[in-house]
């Protein structure tokens, strides 16, 4: 992975995309760090480009369960910075020929340290989200406009099956948990809204045409996530999935199916609920009782005594968002769609999904 990191680093530090890039970059990172909106926008668009990057890795790495989404974001920490110290070292013009050779020098010094953090530790694996909301069923048309992946640059149709994540700018690292979470069958499409187009929409564009350009140079096109991506600054494909208005802070997720929209959850963690409530292939819905077509779950729910309630139970979500049971055994506070999950539970299983080891662990 060391070579994927180190072909990344050269292609921030070489400018691959057209039109002066890196100086439209480093010009525009001061702009964007002056107001608030802008700042966290800008932070959540390089957690998403760290995601994509090191799931990206993931794919490719030989050690199967290895997560190196913390090095690709360490490696993009030290680029950014390597980008505004470049930014701010003017010298006169009689002073090129020595500065190109400096220059080239800390190039090379930056991309061998990008290469080095393919070794970082990964660090504790993190817990299950905690969910507070229900998805529910719906039965509603689904026909969106035409779009553009905007990380691959190509036409993208969007009314197949699959599953639909509306995020605003400031929820992007959400990302992480919804591909993690998901079966490899299920395709991903993540649309990127905002309540402020004119200001967030160039922004949120140039930043992911410059995530797939240097993709592009660093990793297969068959190593690359399994997420179609698309801008959608002005609200129009929000809204044919009933979304009249946007922010910067929504989250939605729908499943299509057949043309239609089936499933939806609303809030944080709405595309982790629906992306975990798919389980051997068998949606789980929520109008099938207490025996529900569940491999994690196994046989606890139908051990429940009558009348026995569970927010997280009724919504038909998978194990990884709520605490694991045993056959006979109950909650006793009744609350166990609120408790921490942690992937050595019992009950948990792996979901075999986009090249990693256990669907709920994150990098």
């Amino acid at each position: 992975m060391a070579g994927v990191l180190g072909a990344v680093a050269r292609a921030w530090l070489d400018d691959p995309v057209p039109a002066g890039a890196m100086a439209v970059w480093r010009e525009l990172v001061p702009q964007v760090q002056a107001e608030e909106g802008s700042r966290l926008a800008f932070a959540e668009l390089m957690t998403l480009y760290a995601t994509l990057l090191g799931l990206a890795m993931e794919r490719l790495d030989a050690s199967p369960g290895r997560r190196l989404v913390r090095s690709a974001t360490a490696a993009l920490t030290l680029l950014q910075g390597a980008s505004q110290r470049a930014a701010l070292a003017a010298h006169p013009v009689a002073d090129l020929p020595s500065r190109t050779r400096t220059l080239c020098a800390e190039r090379e010094d930056v991309v061998r340290a990008c290469e080095r953090l393919a070794r970082l530790d990964p660090g504790p694996v993190p817990l299950f989200p905690i969910l507070a909301l229900k998805p529910y069923s719906l039965d509603a048309p689904w026909a969106p406009p035409p779009a553009v992946d905007a990380l691959r640059g190509i036409p993208l149709a969007l009314y197949g099956d699959g599953l639909v994540v509306f995020l605003g700018l400031r929820r992007l690292s959400a990302v992480e948990d919804v591909v993690r979470a998901a079966p490899a069958a299920l395709p991903i499409t993540l649309v990127v809204v905002t309540d402020d187009p004119g200001e967030h929409g160039p922004l949120a564009r140039f930043a992911l045409a410059r995530m797939g350009a240097h993709l592009r140079a660093a990793v297969p096109a068959g190593g690359w996530p399994d997420v179609r991506i698309v801008c959608d600054e002005l609200g129009r494909v929000a809204a044919t999935a009933g979304l009249p208005s946007v922010n910067d802070g929504t989250e939605t997720a729908v499943r299509v199916s057949g043309g239609r929209l089936i499933r939806r959850a609303d809030g944080r963690g709405a595309g982790y609920a629906l992306a975990s409530e798919v389980v051997g292939d068998v949606l789980v819905l929520e109008n099938l009782g207490d025996v529900v077509a569940s491999e994690v779950a196994g046989d606890a729910r139908s051990s429940q005594p009558s009348g026995h309630t569970d927010s997280a139970g009724d919504a038909g979500l998978s194990g990884p968002t709520r605490e694991a049971e045993t056959p006979g055994k109950t909650d006793p506070s009744g609350v166990a769609g609120m408790q921490d999950s942690r992937p050595e539970a019992p009950g948990i299983r792996a979901t075999g999904t986009r090249g990693t080891k256990r669907g709920g662990e994150r990098g």
